[in-house]
């Protein structure tokens, strides 16, 4: 976090007795410690640091600290690893919002343990009382206001084992969680070989809004698309990811034109570029791809998901497009240096080919 002198790396530490274990028995004393929120200031310096750490979230605030993630406004986002019954029994929430700014952290929200999908059942058959628990992963998608977890050993398929919550509320986003061992299009979830299991350690979003899960059972690397993204949350791994837009495609598409009728090369998929140049001051080129004739929108939106400006906004055939930005809203007013996305809407007009949806971060300095 941070630039320059100001760097400061947080981080989650282990500090305390023994909890918990691989087995999720609570005396069995093999587990997870207690832990804390640190801070480092870690300046400009390079190699190995030496420097003392500050506390910022206690042991005794979050003893069951296990992952955290910061946004771009300096809020922290903090998990905890706590079995569902010892959680309930403690009040160990699974994630939680952290104003750090001040002197002291204060909690923005926390999601009830009870605001998740449903979890394994108790030994007894009975249902457990605090299914958001277990939780040992975290992302943001800050274009999009989400943040997801991973939820460890859910007790087999089809529980959900990344769950996302709205980043300004806590808010449980219905459709936004998954098993990542199955296809999830809608009510249908169909088993897919290969991955799975029920352990999944860490997650990650991508730019596209794609989430890239990590198995500890299965030793397996996913990718699923939300709802709303271009794949819609259904796995093609171990296919592969189209690195200019984020998007799955499979291995054996050997070309990315192909030739029309009248042997002109066309685009075989959506794309969005990273504009150029990024950082950029004064103007920045956007391009992109038109596989199919689509209805376009092209948008800028600033660090707080504001739409500021419309670029395209209209159908256009297939092919290969350049559009220039300088800087100004849609009303011709400079913007302010800082941090912005622009997002590309381009539902297909054959009614048959998945719709594109991407967003892309860039920086604007004047």
């Amino acid at each position: 976090m941070g630039e320059d002198a100001d760097r400061t790396l947080y981080t989650v530490e282990q500090v305390g007795s023994r909890f918990g274990s691989d087995t999720e028995g609570p005396n069995d004393g093999d587990g997870f410690d207690i832990a804390e929120v640190r801070s480092y200031a870690i300046g400009t310096g390079t190699g190995v640091f030496t420097g003392a750490h500050t506390v910022v979230i206690d042991s005794l605030t979050l003893p069951r600290a296990f992952a955290l993630a910061m946004d771009a406004s300096g809020f922290l986002y903090v998990a905890q690893q706590q079995i569902d019954t010892l959680a309930a029994a403690d009040n160990i929430y699974g994630i939680s919002k952290w104003d750090i700014s001040g002197s002291s952290p204060v909690e923005i929200w926390h999601s009830p343990l009870t605001s998740a999908p449903i979890y394994r059942p108790l030994p007894d058959g009975s249902v457990s009382p605090a299914p958001a628990s277990s939780f040992t992963g975290i992302a943001l998608d800050e274009p999009r206001g989400r943040v997801y977890v991973a939820r460890r050993n859910t007790g087999g398929r089809p529980l959900h084992n990344v769950i996302g919550y709205d980043m300004t509320t806590g808010d449980l986003l219905t459709g936004y969680s998954l098993a990542t061992a199955l296809s999830i299009v809608g009510t249908d979830t169909t088993n897919l070989s290969g991955g799975g299991g029920n352990n999944i350690r860490n997650i990650f979003v991508d730019a596209a809004g794609n989430l890239v899960s990590v198995n500890s059972s299965s030793e397996a690397l996913r990718m699923h698309s939300p709802p709303d993204g271009a794949n819609n949350f259904v796995t093609y791994s171990p296919w592969a990811v189209d690195v200019d837009n984020g998007t799955v495609i499979s291995t054996d598409l050997e070309d990315f034109v192909s030739t029309d009728d009248s042997g002109v090369q066309m685009p075989q998929h959506y794309t969005l570029s990273q504009n150029y140049p990024n950082p950029f001051n004064g103007t920045t080129v956007i391009e992109y791809t038109l596989p199919i004739a689509s209805n376009v929108t092209l948008i800028i939106l600033d660090i707080t998901g504001r739409e500021v400006a419309t670029l395209v906004d209209n159908r256009q055939d297939a092919g290969t497009y350049h559009v220039i930005w300088n800087g100004v809203d849609q009303h011709g007013r400079s913007l302010a240096s800082g941090i912005y996305f622009y997002q590309i809407t381009a539902p297909s007009s054959d009614r048959v080919t998945r719709p594109f949806n991407l967003v892309r971060r860039m920086v604007y300095l004047k």
